[in-house]
């Protein structure tokens, strides 16, 4: 199918769905789709977070070097997305997925947000107190998450 088509596939076909607390078929019409399009996945990616099923959506995702490379924008919007949901799903992603497909500082940056305030402050202390650089607290031995990740995100990517 062309990407048009898709796209109005989506709203017709896998929306209903995902509101019919079905996101498994939903996930099945995805698959079925086989959507190549950045602004496709982009939709979809957008409902199945409205729907809270990003995880049913995760192994649909094209990843390199099994599948089609899609733009850094949909692996980050995606992974900003896990971030709010699930820290170790995000986790789960990030040991898999090629560093080279995302884009750590809107990452590290969306996860910094979502830290409780005393974290922030905890972390802003500890950096402090080893003179590090913000952001450079300790080395992610997975080298996704650039090569370095602050002590407070890393603590948050280990539990959940």
């Amino acid at each position: 199918l062309e990407a048009a088509a898709q796209d109005a596939l989506l709203p017709l076909c896998v929306e209903p769905l995902l509101v019919g607390h079905e996101p498994e078929r939903a996930a099945g019409i995805v698959r079925q789709l086989g959507i190549k399009g950045a602004d496709t996945w982009a939709a979809c990616i957008r409902l199945f977070a409205k729907a809270g099923q990003l995880l049913v959506l995760m192994p649909e995702v094209p990843v390199p070097p099994s599948g089609q490379q899609l733009p850094h924008r949909i692996y980050d919007e995606l992974l900003r997305c896990l971030a709010a949901v699930s820290p170790s799903s995000l986790r789960a992603a990030l040991d898999v997925w090629p560093s080279c497909i995302y884009s750590s500082a809107p990452l590290m940056a969306s996860i910094h947000e979502l830290l409780p305030s005393s974290i922030v402050e905890s972390s802003a202390a500890m950096e402090a107190n080893h003179q590090c650089e913000p952001q450079e607290a300790l080395v992610n031995t997975h080298g996704g998450l650039e090569q370095h990740t602050p002590i407070a995100v890393r603590a948050t990517l280990t539990r959940e």
